[in-house]
């Protein structure tokens, strides 16, 4: 857990959007990556694909998350970046060739805002608090 605090910064990877062109960056922070996902197609007047099973996620979240009936999307995101590009698949390719772990986790879209989930097109909602806050063991 002591290590986690390694993966705060976003500075590097803001550095490469940067160069490479990115049109929005949001540091995914208080209600997690769907917050901040929700938040880019609000500012940018879109919709949203959001791929969901492309979100890299640490197992150790994953279990964390489940110990304490949170939703690991939905949770403060600190040291994750979303970045709106042109070319998502060559960006990651910068970022992992800098030793950054990227994807490319959606698509902004002139229709609904929404989640694909194993083949299902789900509503995505617009964020409510943290879930950080309703963690119960």
């Amino acid at each position: 857990a002591q290590k986690m605090k390694n993966y705060l910064s976003v500075g590097d990877e803001s550095a490469i959007a940067f160069e490479h062109g990115a049109t929005a960056m949001h540091d995914a922070t208080e209600g997690g990556i769907l917050g901040a996902v929700w938040e880019v197609a609000e500012c940018s007047g879109l919709g949203v694909d959001v791929f969901v099973e492309n979100i890299p996620v640490k197992e150790e979240t994953k279990k964390i998350c489940e110990a304490m009936h949170i939703d690991y999307l939905r949770l403060i995101s600190s040291g994750t970046m979303i970045i709106a590009t042109e070319d998502g698949a060559a960006l990651a390719e910068k970022m992992q060739a800098a030793g950054i772990k990227a994807a490319v986790i959606g698509k902004l879209t002139e229709g609904g805002r929404y989640m694909l989930v194993n083949g299902m097109r789900l509503p995505l909602e617009q964020p409510g608090s943290d879930a950080l806050y309703e963690a119960k063991l």
